[in-house]
Order: structure tokens, then C-alpha cells, then sequence
């Protein structure tokens, strides 16, 4: 059965996500802080997550995704117009 999270419940749900091997986001925006905030200090899982955002509507931070390994990881996707804000681990 699907559950919907708000505030804290959401957040602290998002963190133990990207706390997992095989992370995928499908996320508006990244905004400065948000590989720190998600990811914690190290760089390995991070740089392994694949990232889809948009990159035309301003709010993404080209810095933060620099971080994520873009553009050379292959791992970062832009796609315009999308604007969710899914987190999931991929079993395998």
C-alpha cells in the first residue's frame, strides 16, 4: 500500500534512501547543499547515484552536480520539464 510522507517523516526518509548502494533521483532541482545534505560527506555513493533533473528552469545549481560527477560520469540526465521528487534504491 502507497504512503505519502510530509516534513520530517519525508526527509528523514529521503536521507536513509540515499544512504543505500544503487540510489536513483528524479528530482526538479539540486540546490546548493544537496549532496551534502543527502549524501553525507563522502563521495562513493554519491557518485554512483544516477540523477535526472532539469537543467533549463534555473533552479539546479551546476556546481552541485559537478559533485555528483557531471558531466563525465554519465550518471547525471537532464530532462526538460520534469518535476518530481523521486527517490528509490534499485534491488539487484
Amino acid at each position: 500500500m502507497a504512503k505519502f510522507l510530509t516534513g520530517k517523516d519525508l526527509s528523514e526518509t529521503i536521507k536513509a534512501v540515499c544512504k543505500g548502494k544503487n540510489v536513483c533521483c528524479a528530482v526538479a532541482f539540486w540546490g546548493d547543499g544537496a549532496k551534502k545534505s543527502l549524501f553525507g560527506r563522502g563521495t562513493e555513493r554519491s557518485r554512483k547515484a544516477r540523477i535526472i533533473c532539469d537543467l533549463t528552469m534555473g533552479g539546479t545549481n551546476p556546481e552541485e552536480l559537478e559533485k555528483f560527477g557531471a558531466p563525465r560520469s554519465g550518471k547525471v540526465r537532464h530532462l526538460r520539464g520534469v518535476h518530481t521528487k523521486i527517490f528509490y534504491l534499485i534491488r539487484a
